[in-house]
């Protein structure tokens, strides 16, 4: 019945505040808000998939999470970044931000997804999966009861799956993913058993 996103590590949240010196060393008063409103903070965990970790029977068990996206914004002000890891077991870091009025409608959009996008009776948690072999990206909830994940494309260049608002169930998602992995990277994409 809902979508909600999992809990900062704390981990990520320090690298985020720590990284917010670089990337807006003149903007106070938006820093001193995300300090000071912790809550205010939204953050969406991004997870990867390699070309041969679609070809395991359930390819969501072999996703890797890779990074943060995270939001945070005033009225009138806001910021969009991404805090990964640059490598393995690494510590995570502030990679990229973006800063602008945009940002708050991007807050909303998401905060809308959370409380519209679940189907009656069941639960998710919103992930981002990406697939850059089969050039998609899709917003991944996650079922926290019995139920099977859900799919719905955020950006795509495959013909078959398109970003529409359309729900995809895992197995229709990942033969289109495996097809165009095979076609890009010349790795045969038939299913583990």
């Amino acid at each position: 019945m809902s979508v909600t996103l999992p809990p900062l590590p704390d981990e990520v949240r320090q690298a985020f505040l720590r990284g917010l010196d670089d990337f807006l060393p003149r903007n106070q008063e938006l820093r001193h808000h995300i300090s000071a409103n912790p809550g205010d903070i939204l953050a969406i965990p991004i997870y990867r998939l390699l070309p041969d970790q679609l070809r395991a029977s359930s390819a969501t068990d072999a996703a890797e999470l890779v990074a943060w996206h995270i939001l945070a914004a005033t009225a009138e002000d806001g910021i969009a970044a991404d805090v990964a890891r640059l490598q393995p077991r690494s510590p995570f870091v502030l990679t990229s931000a973006t800063v602008g009025n945009t940002v708050p409608a991007l807050v909303a959009l998401v905060q809308t997804v959370l409380t519209k996008r679940a189907p009656p009776d069941r639960d998710f948690e919103l992930r981002l999966l990406r697939m850059k072999s089969a050039y998609l990206e899709v917003a991944w909830l996650k079922s926290t009861n019995d139920g099977p994940d859900l799919f719905v494309p955020v950006a795509s260049g495959l013909s078959e799956v398109k970003p529409n608002g359309e729900t995809y169930t895992a197995e229709k998602l990942f033969q289109h993913a495996r097809a165009t992995a095979q076609r890009t990277t010349g790795f045969l994409m038939r299913p583990n058993a």
